[in-house]
């Protein structure tokens, strides 16, 4: 009996893993950048899951948490987002299952002749954390629609009105939601191959 989907299976994780690590740290879920009355100099804001920057003209930078933004144009446009405690239990959710998912393979291939029921938990264990994460995916992006809609209605209004500077709404690649994306691409492979791999072993002999 050959192991190498459960070997496969256990490298997809922990690239998942990665990947969702990485994503839920950079501050690449929102990142846009704006000039208007309250910054003419202009504003550009990058937020992440438990944070957000923001850069004054370029070139003076603050980094503060969520739960304390300030009341400002850029604390409005993060009002649009879901929920900070509800994406940030998402995030951490998806990681500690994954996480768990991920030994619980390792276990699976140190064991010489695993079972069905081992290799069950661990595809339950990846695919619970896969819908997690994809659910917190979709949210955020539909979140930067939502931004994306706001900065265009705000751009109609801001062209009426003579004003001594051009206002600019721009939202830039939100790479954070890319990388978790390309997380949830690789859990979904590892759920394949641990399909695979308990179809295999069930028509094993022992």
């Amino acid at each position: 009996m050959t192991y190498k989907p459960s070997v496969l299976a256990l490298v997809m994780v922990g690239l998942t893993f990665s990947l969702w690590t990485i994503a839920m740290v950079t501050p690449g879920w929102l990142v846009f950048y704006m000039i208007n009355e309250l910054y003419p100099q202009g504003m550009e804001a990058a937020l992440s899951i438990f944070y957000y920057t923001t850069c004054f003209a370029s070139s003076i930078c603050e980094t503060e948490s969520l739960s304390s933004s300030k009341e400002d144009h850029s604390s409005k446009q993060l009002a649009k987002m879901p929920h900070t405690l509800e994406i940030q239990l998402e995030a951490c959710f998806a990681l500690i299952v994954c996480g768990a998912g991920f030994i619980k393979l390792l276990l699976v291939n140190m064991s010489a002749l695993p079972t069905s029921s081992q290799i069950v938990t661990s595809g339950i264990l990846v695919f619970v954390g896969v819908a997690s994460e994809a659910t917190l995916v979709g949210r955020m992006i539909a979140a930067n629609v939502n931004i994306k809609n706001a900065f265009t209605l705000l751009l109609e209004m801001s062209s009426t009105e003579l004003q001594p500077y051009q206002e600019s709404y721009r939202l830039d690649v939100p790479y954070s939601i890319i990388i978790a994306l390309l997380g949830v691409v690789t859990g979904i492979i590892s759920c394949f191959v641990l399909i695979s791999f308990f179809c295999r072993n069930r028509n094993s002999p022992v």
